[in-house]
Order: C-alpha cells, then structure tokens, then sequence
C-alpha cells in the first residue's frame, strides 16, 4: 500500500511534467499525458479496491467499538472547527464523480 502511494505521487510528478512541457510547446508531451493518466486510473481503482476490500474490512475487525466511536468524535470535531461547508465543497465533487 505504501508502494503504491510512492508510485501515486511519481505519477502525478510525471503528468505535471509533461504538462508543463506541453506547455512550453512541447508537442510529443501531449502523448505521453494519457498514459501518465491512464496509469494514474488504475492505480487509484486498484488502490481503492484494496483499501475497501481488505485493509478496511481489518481495521474494522480489530478496532474496538469505543476505538470507533472515537475517531467519528474527532471528525465531528475537526466539522465543527473548520465547518460543515468545507467538507460539502469537498464532498460535491466527489458525488459528481
């Protein structure tokens, strides 16, 4: 998971990379952004996939009911301090998705 974290952000560097390079006229850059974008896809689907279907499930199955409880406290927290508009601005564009 942590691999795949490194490999996210390398792929990123590189899709920014390029852009930039496209802007500054380099026209083959613009063959290499989707590629860089069509590995950056499967990476995010594979990693969620994972996350979802075997680190989360675990967390869930060794964490405690009070551990539970605790960490949806801090979250109901960090709302009230930054307010419950930022995580709707953040969670818009995800349901758009």
């Amino acid at each position: 998971m942590l691999y795949e974290h490194r490999l996210g952000r390398e792929l990123v560097a590189r899709l920014d990379e390029e852009l930039r390079a496209l802007e500054r006229g380099e026209d083959e850059a613009a063959a290499a952004i989707p590629s860089a974008c069509d590995e950056y896809i499967q990476l995010l689907r594979n990693h969620i996939a994972k996350e979802n279907g075997v680190l989360f499930p675990m967390g869930e199955s060794v964490a405690a009911e009070m551990d539970v409880a605790e960490v949806g406290g801090s979250y109901e927290r960090v709302e009230e301090v930054v307010g419950r508009e930022v995580h709707e601005k953040f969670e818009r564009p995800v349901e758009e998705i």
